[in-house]
């Protein structure tokens, strides 16, 4: 039986490019993501109606992005303040039309 040595360069450079590929991919999705929420910021402004939304739930929602946001900024993690400032231009906007349309 024959056993292969990896040296722990190889390792770590092959660590890295996995990291990085997930890194791309975390921003990508992360990214995107918010654009989810879209629909129920239109649909709340084009009905005129929030009735089935809490205003509860979407500024807890603000702060835990807000929260991601000081964070990234704190571990100095693009993806992560992407993130963050992401969800909170899509959660502004659902807050303000909950707060009127309820």
């Amino acid at each position: 039986m024959k056993h292969h040595k990896l040296s722990k360069t190889k390792l770590l450079k092959a660590a890295h490019r996995k990291h990085s590929k997930l890194a791309i991919w975390v921003t990508v999705v992360g990214s995107i993501e918010p654009i989810a929420s879209l629909p129920i910021a239109f649909k709340i402004y084009q009905a005129q109606s929030a009735q089935e939304h809490s205003l509860f739930s979407w500024s807890f929602f603000l702060v835990s992005s807000l929260s991601w946001m000081a964070y990234g900024f704190r571990i100095k993690s693009f993806p992560v303040v992407a993130a963050g400032v992401l969800w909170s231009l899509v959660y502004i906007p659902i807050i303000i039309g909950v707060f009127i349309y309820s």
